[in-house]
């Protein structure tokens, strides 16, 4: 059974310049936030959004464009849909030993406008680094695990039928990319897009006065228990003081220390 979940890679070096940028860049640095703000206990992260003037922001497009291109090449009726591109930016999120995105959710959220063209409708995740046994896992339609390693990127649908929550490392740094497809309101001059119109052709990047600032305010946190915290299947390993220097060797890509991002 289909399960419009699709996986790429972007380039390995870009992944090494996007986690730099979290640590250069500590006063762009905030609490992750959910649904409900910041809570550590659904979300303990440092995140950091990437400055659309930047180099590093739009090389980076410039490779999503690219897997946007070979998913829509998998479902070419997407083909059918309105208009839609980057429109919320591009968030950067470091979790720490034992930080995650704890509880099950789904990336559904529309604009506080009526107007559902400005709602989600594509998501997905860069991994920035290898970490063992702590990438994505999906609840339901389907049932899987996805494994963190460097330049990884997945894309799926924002809808309920994905609902999912990160895996939790307790001994590594975890680093991540991640944003979104919104359906483009074209009447908005307020809007800064990148992206697709609807023949799947690039959208220009418009620069404005204000930008629409869109909260995570709608994305859904399961109900019904599924949003109260579990136990974790993952690795069970000694708890670290962060930060600490693991000890490697050369064929262990696996590496929680930050010293060569700073």
């Amino acid at each position: 059974m289909e399960n419009f979940i699709r996986e790429y890679q972007i380039d390995s070096n870009l992944c090494d310049q996007l986690i730099r940028y979290i640590h250069r860049n500590p006063e762009k640095n905030f609490e992750g936030r959910s649904s409900i703000g910041v809570n550590k206990v659904v979300k303990d992260s440092i995140d950091t959004d990437l400055d659309r003037d930047s180099s590093l922001y739009k090389d980076y497009v410039k490779e999503i464009q690219e897997c946007f291109d070979k998913y829509c090449d998998d479902f070419p009726s997407i083909h059918n849909s309105p208009p839609w591109g980057i429109v919320e930016g591009i968030n950067l999120q470091w979790y720490k030993p034992e930080g995650g995105y704890y509880v099950w959710h789904c990336e559904r959220s529309v604009s506080p406008e009526p107007d559902i063209k400005n709602g989600r409708m594509l998501v997905w995740i860069t991994y920035l680094n290898d970490v063992p046994n702590a990438g994505t896992e999906f609840k339901y339609y389907p049932e899987l695990e996805v494994e963190a390693v460097k330049g990884k990127t997945i894309i799926w649908p924002v809808d309920w039928t994905h609902t999912h929550r990160g895996r939790v490392s307790r001994t590594h740094n975890k680093y991540i990319a991640t944003g979104w497809m919104n359906f483009i309101n074209l009447a908005d001059e307020n809007q800064i897009i990148e992206g697709y119109d609807k023949q799947n052709q690039q959208v220009d990047s418009q620069q404005v006065k204000e930008p629409v600032q869109y909260i995570d305010e709608n994305m859904g946190i399961e109900k019904g228990g599924l949003g109260e915290m579990e136990s974790f299947e993952s690795e069970e390993q000694p708890k670290y003081e962060w930060p600490y220097l693991e000890k490697t060797t050369n064929n262990d890509r696996f590496v929680s220390d930050t010293t060569e991002y700073n």
